[in-house]
């Protein structure tokens, strides 16, 4: 392969036994050009890590049904972090197996119930970002039940999305209070601070599941994860996701966390935290990260800037570990 891609292919090596594609580079998708980014992305989304091979220390197989895959969802990926993906208003898990919630703030979060499907609008529903309508095999638990494509969200917005694709689209043409979310005519446009997120579950569920894309769309999606970068929380939900099934979104794990991704109302993880980062990776307890934890988090390479890197040893001080 051309020397310019194999640099960039850095982030295969956890999901191939440990195989460095070349030590004396920087390897991290967020510093490579566009075009060797996304092929590389694209790869490792459907090589052996992507297929669920290799991946953490704790694989589960895809939930059974649509309630278990609400409850993992519920009771893991969003444990200590109940707000909802486009407005932010807070929510009461009920501890069931269902992983119902109830909306506890639209009030305070801003956002205004229209007129349609109201009964819908004081609780929690696990949407799919890519409708099950849209995927190639909607009886595939594999698919459906993937959980980098659940997120929670206000009932009643689940509802009038309902298989929207999504779209730029005029500003004002819904009003939904503060929640920036627009409707109309078939398509929905998220919050700007939700646009990467959306962008990179596309991206990743056309790549693992064959996901068709509409003209336009990659182009789109590509420039809105060019504007909104991987928040804190988006890595940290990655991280959970991949530890849980072992199958990493290659376009959130292993790439640096920007807090410039965040919305304002995510949780701020940040090395300034404290242990934190070694509450997260230090699973020896030595007060450390290695890279065979790292890999096994699914954020190995790890740049400077990350959390998890004050806690690691970057013997040849190029800015990045576990290359």
């Amino acid at each position: 392969m051309p020397r310019s891609s194999a640099r960039c292919a850095g982030w295969c090596g956890h999901c191939e036994g440990g195989k460095d594609h070349d030590n004396d580079e920087k390897d991290t998708f967020g510093g490579c050009r566009s075009v060797f980014r996304r092929q590389w992305q694209r790869r490792c989304a459907k090589s052996q890590c992507g297929g669920g091979g290799g991946g953490g220390a704790d694989s589960h197989p895809p939930p059974k049904d649509w309630d278990e895959a609400k409850n993992i969802a519920d009771d893991i990926i969003y444990k200590g972090v109940n707000a909802t993906f486009y407005c932010g208003c807070t929510y009461r898990s009920k501890g069931n197996e269902r992983g119902s919630g109830s909306i506890t703030d639209d009030g305070k979060c801003g956002y205004e119930k229209p007129d349609k499907q109201v009964g819908r609008a004081d609780r929690i529903e696990w949407e799919h970002v890519v409708p099950k309508s849209l995927t190639p095999n909607s009886k595939d638990p594999k698919i459906i039940y993937d959980l980098h494509n659940l997120v929670p969200t206000i009932g009643q917005v689940n509802a009038l999305r309902s298989n929207d694709r999504y779209q730029d689209l005029p500003d004002e043409t819904s009003d939904f209070g503060a929640c920036r979310i627009e409707d109309e005519n078939g398509t929905f446009e998220p919050p700007d601070c939700k646009k990467g997120d959306v962008a990179r579950i596309w991206l990743y569920m056309r790549d693992q599941h064959g996901v068709k894309l509409q003209d336009g769309e990659e182009e789109m999606f590509m420039e809105w994860s060019d504007d909104d970068p991987v928040s804190p929380w988006e890595s940290e939900r990655g991280r959970r996701i991949f530890e849980y099934m072992s199958r990493p979104n290659p376009y959130v794990n292993g790439v640096t966390p920007d807090p410039g991704g965040a919305c304002s109302w995510e949780p701020e993880l940040t090395a300034q935290d404290g242990s934190e980062p070694l509450a997260l990776y230090d699973d020896n307890g030595n007060g450390r990260i290695t890279c065979a934890e790292a890999r096994a988090h699914g954020i190995a390479p790890v740049s400077r800037g990350h959390p998890a890197y004050e806690y690691m040893q970057d013997r040849d001080g190029d800015g990045t570990v576990c290359e």
